[in-house]
């Protein structure tokens, strides 16, 4: 497969993000106001392949891209779906579980405060 002109503007656009293909676009269009939707699809499977993306499968059956590729956890809020990450090293966890471990998801949920 032919490399793209877009994967590293596609990389530091979803550097420390968690973003849609439509978010991701929405960006490129400010720099590559021709660009198209298929090809960003394109350029993120490529970047998967190569272990330089993250795809995650939200709980509302969003996906979202991201570029840190070390295991971390995501703490989501499941009121606006935003994604945080959180560093493995941050948490109680045994080590040797580390290279095993692929995603660790955390959803929080707020009372209803009335």
């Amino acid at each position: 497969m032919k490399t793209h002109k877009y994967l590293d503007e596609i990389k530091e656009i979803c550097k420390w993000k968690h973003l849609t293909v439509d978010e991701i676009l929405l960006q490129l269009k400010k720099k590559y106001p021709k660009a198209w939707i298929a090809t960003i699809y394109r350029a993120v499977d490529f970047l998967i392949k190569k272990w330089e993306m993250r795809k995650i499968e939200n709980i509302d059956k969003t996906s979202y891209y991201e570029t840190l590729i070390e295991p971390h956890i995501h703490f989501i809020d499941e009121q606006t779906w935003k994604i945080f990450d959180i560093p493995l090293e941050k948490i109680s966890v045994d080590e040797s579980l580390f290279d095993k471990i692929s995603d660790i998801r955390i959803i929080w949920r707020l009372k209803n405060v009335l």
